[in-house]
């Protein structure tokens, strides 16, 4: 299942489909904005992590907070996202690693 939701001008693509988990992940972001919060769940769908090229060729996103509640970061989530400067994880996160190609060419 896929779900596609307008959050204060970002556009948010979540989907269940990449394990058998049941669990959201955000697989797509869209917006012009320099910082943001990511959301803790959509539509009532609470949200894992980040999946693969999330934010790739991104030029506006400067800042990303990442909520305490995700648990994964998928392989190369932000690569090429080369407007990123500062990712801040939320204090007690549930990220024990980052993989290592995830801010390749940041």
């Amino acid at each position: 299942m896929t779900i596609t939701k307008n959050i204060d001008g970002i556009i948010y693509e979540i989907n269940n489909d990449y394990d058998n988990s049941g669990n959201f992940f955000i697989s797509k972001i869209e917006g012009n904005t320099k910082s943001i919060v990511l959301p803790v769940s959509i539509d009532g769908k609470n949200i894992a992590g980040i999946l693969s090229s999330v934010l790739r060729g991104n030029k506006d996103i400067e800042n990303i907070t990442i909520p305490k509640s995700y648990i994964h970061l998928h392989t190369s989530c932000f690569e090429r996202a080369i407007g990123l400067k500062n990712v801040v994880f939320e204090k007690g996160s549930k990220i024990i690693s980052i993989p290592p190609r995830a801010f390749l060419d940041c």
